[in-house]
């Protein structure tokens, strides 16, 4: 992004100064928003002092798109710092409180953005960090721009950095703990490899996210090479459509009483349980229904209470999970 004109000269000489927060705001965060093309004299776009309620502790800048607040900024005197874990999650909550998703902690110098909706603890809901006088990582500054705001792309690199952290994370410990069942996957993949290489190799590699992999320790290496998978024949299988819950249940693929669930929404909440009846038939909140897409229909409607159950189309074979698999994907293994 371009900053405004000899802004970190300006932070930097102002920082001798013990200038107030309303000084610090007036002379470096509006203009910074400005240039991120945030109109800062339309009250309607960028309101200070914002109280959702009258009673409300205010929030230093609300900005809006429309009549819906997508961006909280709490600020900060340049000589305060950010360093308060109060002040963050405090902001965080009443982000959450009034359904903004987007947060930023600021001293002018100093910016720091966090997604309030995500699933986990606040230090960890941090997306982008820059400090201006410091000159490094000042595009971060871009993804709360206003361009940015209307389009995808703040939304889309969020869920791809977050999901890609939490899956680098979870496949690493699998990895250093050589986790019995990606042994028995990576067995399965290639039966000549010994069991007891593997669990030597697996603590010696490292995952990046572009998708590499990194050797820690040269000297122990593997001279194995995956073997091809011997290919059968197609066979024909039974028509998947054809397949019902009761064939399910005769094939030994769920039992029943088994507890079925869904992912939950994008948009937050749950959706109620479903059980498992010996007569092919799904329970709901007390109520059973003879087709999965009925029951998903009726536990989608629980939960958004709106219309008829008839107004959410669901597939149900897509929508129920048992195990942590899809009802569809028992269906195929019968299908073969």
């Amino acid at each position: 992004m371009t900053l405004p004109a000899n802004i970190s000269d300006k932070i930097k000489r102002l920082k001798s100064q013990q200038i107030s927060e309303a000084d610090t705001k007036r002379a470096i965060i509006d203009p910074i928003l400005s240039a991120l093309g945030w109109d800062t004299s339309d009250v309607i776009e960028v309101k200070n002092e914002y109280r959702k309620q009258p009673q409300d502790n205010p929030v230093d800048y609300a900005i809006f798109i429309g009549n819906r607040p997508v961006l909280f900024i709490e600020a900060k005197s340049l000589h305060a710092g950010i360093e308060d874990r109060k002040a963050i999650c405090q902001a965080l909550a009443y982000a959450n409180t009034c359904g903004v998703e987007w947060c930023v902690l600021t001293d002018g110098d100093n910016w720091r953005i966090y997604n309030a909706h995500a699933p986990v603890d606040a230090d960890e809901k941090e997306f982008r960090r820059t400090q201006i006088t410091e000159g490094k990582n000042i595009d971060a500054l871009d993804m709360i721009s206003k361009a940015s705001f209307k389009g995808p792309i703040l939304k889309l690199t969020w869920d791809l950095e977050f999901n890609g952290k939490r899956t680098l994370t979870l496949l690493t410990r699998l990895f250093q703990n050589c986790d019995p069942t990606l042994l028995k996957l990576i067995k399965k993949e290639d039966p000549h490899l010994d069991r007891e290489a593997i669990k030597n190799v697996l603590p010696t590699i490292t995952l990046a996210l572009d998708g590499t992999t990194k050797k820690t320790n040269p000297a122990q290496t593997s001279s194995w090479q995956p073997q091809p998978k011997p290919t059968t024949p197609a066979k024909k299988g039974k028509d998947v459509t054809k397949i019902k819950l009761i064939d399910l249940l005769k094939a030994g693929k769920i039992v029943a009483g088994t507890k079925l669930t869904a992912r939950p929404p994008k948009k937050g909440g749950e959706y109620p349980e479903g059980t498992m009846n010996a007569d092919g038939t799904i329970t709901v909140e007390g109520r059973s229904f003879s087709s999965p897409s009925s029951a998903g229909a009726f536990a989608r409607h629980c939960l958004h209470q709106k219309g008829t159950p008839k107004d959410y189309p669901t597939d149900g074979y897509q929508f129920w999970l048992f195990n942590g698999k899809r009802l569809d994907e028992a269906r195929k293994e019968i299908a073969g």
